[in-house]
């Protein structure tokens, strides 16, 4: 076994029936997860194409630099749209207020109106 996270291997032997002869089929399966193998079976790259370890760490280091930016301009969209955002919520609150002080207005010029108009109506009505 293989110091990677989980390894599976399977083993099933075989004898024919006219032959006292053993055959065994082992099939070996590794599954790791990151962007790294297990430093042994990096040794093992190793062994069969020098320099493929420096090409394996050179190309996760890349990967992770990629990653690394396009996360940084995805957050940077995000805090631009939040920002667009608090802009139109300012905006609205201020288009609530300004239709607050029309309304007051309104009342005030309609209770003057009103209130001149009935000190103005003649008495016998």
């Amino acid at each position: 076994m293989t110091d990677s996270p989980s390894s599976h291997t399977r083993d099933s032997s075989q004898q024919s029936p006219t032959s006292s002869n053993n055959q065994s089929i082992i099939a070996q399966q590794l599954t790791y997860s990151g962007p790294l193998p297990p430093s042994a079976e990096m040794e093992k790259y190793e062994r069969i194409s020098p320099g493929a370890a420096d090409r394996i760490l050179a190309m996760a280091e890349k990967e992770q630099a990629h990653r690394h930016e396009q996360e940084e301009k995805e957050n940077a969209v995000n805090s631009h749209i939040a920002e667009s955002n608090i802009r139109s919520q300012d905006a609205s609150i201020s288009e609530i207020k300004r239709g607050q002080w029309m309304a007051y207005s309104l009342g005030l010029i309609f209770l003057g109106i009103t209130k001149q108009r009935v000190k103005h109506r003649p008495v016998g009505r």
